[in-house]
């Protein structure tokens, strides 16, 4: 599996059609044996808890947010691969697995279950209580689809799509997101939030088959 994901991924404009911004795979991810080990990673987390992301087209403002990469040019190389594009640096750079001897369980179980033909970036994003991403929209081209991985329950932690009701997605849960879409997320709980996101080249096949109920009957975990 090593070879798998060593190029990078061109983009991701899918061919999976979603009913909304976003739509829950029939899969749960064993957050808790993940918690275990992400939680500690936060203490190697990009400490600037103020700030905006520049993403070219627009910028994001946040407050509260912390991430390391698990998969990428390097562990605090966290922002899209266009914001690193103009920087010789990079082209000498090859993408890897990153903290496999702190996340052994983690690594191990992403590098068999992500539904991707090639991965850009596994980011663990760690959102502080009272922590927003303000409304934004990471991509203007219609059908950008990134994972979602919940890691902890913050039932005070919403996400916000225009024009939909907001929702709190529940540890393990697995979400395809349409970024091109303007939305936003605040953690009104009294926790931080763990999550990952995931960005590449879906294999549309794979995902097909985790969106599909009779295929993958979800298994609660009893942590």
């Amino acid at each position: 599996m090593v070879g798998y994901f060593e190029n990078c991924a061109k983009g991701n404009i899918s061919e999976i059609e979603l009913s909304s911004p976003f739509e829950r795979l029939q899969v749960k991810v064993p957050y808790s044996e993940m918690h275990r080990e992400l939680k500690d990673m936060y203490r190697l987390s990009i400490s600037q808890r103020i700030g905006t992301i520049d993403l070219g087209h627009s910028t994001i403002e946040y407050e509260g947010l912390l991430a390391i990469c698990l998969y990428g040019y390097g562990i605090n190389e966290t922002l899209p691969d266009s914001c690193y594009a103009n920087s010789p640096k990079y082209l000498k750079i090859k993408k890897d697995w990153h903290l496999e001897k702190e996340c052994p369980f983690t690594v191990s179980f992403l590098r068999e279950f992500l539904p991707f033909q090639l991965l850009d970036r596994v980011r663990v994003q760690y959102l502080e209580p009272n922590g927003y991403l303000a409304p934004h929209r990471d991509s203007r081209r219609l059908g950008q689809l990134n994972l979602n991985m919940t890691i902890t329950d913050n039932p005070g932690c919403l996400f916000h799509f225009e024009n939909h009701t907001p929702f709190a997605p529940s540890a393990g849960e697995v979400y395809l997101i349409d970024v091109s879409h303007i939305h936003a997320i605040e953690n009104a709980s009294s926790a931080t939030r763990i999550s990952l996101i995931v960005t590449g080249t879906l294999d549309t096949e794979k995902v097909k088959r985790m969106m599909s109920p009779a295929l993958n009957p979800i298994k609660e975990e009893h942590s």
